[in-house]
């Protein structure tokens, strides 16, 4: 089942999922949910996104790092997504992520 999904950007960035909403944990994934809800339904490459986190300054490790920003961005969209489930709202595609938005599908 495909959950509702909303991104509030006027004040602190929040998230609506089936109508409730909350705040995003952490700034860095933060980051990352506003680069890729700028770009919704667009593949938001891996370098750009690591660019925004980190700039110059990243590290060996930022890949990683940003795999496990990703994935605790998925649990906080998509809460009741059964394990070993594909998710529905933030893919990853070959060169990056992506993040859906079902009012686009037709």
């Amino acid at each position: 089942m495909v959950s509702a999904v909303g991104v509030h950007d006027l004040g602190p960035l929040e998230l609506s999922v089936d109508g409730s909403r909350s705040r995003i944990r952490g700034r860095q994934m933060a980051v990352v949910l506003a680069s890729l809800a700028m770009n919704a339904n667009r593949v938001g490459p891996v370098d750009a996104l690591i660019d925004a986190l980190w700039g110059e300054e990243a590290s060996t490790g930022a890949w990683s790092t940003l795999d496990s920003h990703v994935f605790r961005l998925r649990e906080q969209l998509e809460p009741d997504r059964p394990a070993g489930t594909a998710p529905s709202v933030l893919l990853k595609q070959s060169n990056g992520h992506q993040l859906v938005d079902g009012t686009q599908q037709r």
